[in-house]
């Protein structure tokens, strides 16, 4: 099973956050699933650390690289078919990562982790 992870589900995944719901980390501790890593989980966390918004988030920005590099996630760069359909999701929601995420879960055809109601609104296929 392919799925791919907010920054939030990324977060507390590997500071182990009693916030993530025990049946995701069962997903993501399993090894069952194609953990899919987009491009806007480390900018969103570095663009929030950068702005004192999330100070915490510079911690485990660095361990993106080495997850992926043993296999843990597989990175998802973002295309201009993703930039595209993020713009004209007809959604009122204007977070703009929030917006690739949809976006890349539903070109991607995978089902988007996340605890935020706010993804309602994409019409995305989500996994709570």
């Amino acid at each position: 099973m392919r799925i791919i992870i907010d920054t939030h589900i990324y977060f507390w995944w590997v500071t182990g956050d009693r916030h993530l719901p025990a049946t995701v980390r069962g997903l993501l501790d399993g090894g069952s699933a194609d953990v899919l890593m987009s491009a806007v989980v480390p900018w969103e966390l570095a663009t929030k650390n950068r702005l004192g918004k999330w100070p915490s988030a510079r911690r485990v920005l660095d361990e993106i690289e080495q997850l992926l590099t043993a296999g843990q996630m597989t990175a998802l760069p973002i295309t201009t078919l993703h930039a595209k359909i993020a713009g004209l999701f007809p959604a009122d929601h204007r977070d703009p990562f929030d917006r690739i995420l949809a976006a890349q879960a539903r070109c991607e055809s995978v089902p988007l982790v996340t605890v935020d109601p706010a993804f309602g609104a994409f019409n995305v296929e989500l996994i709570p």
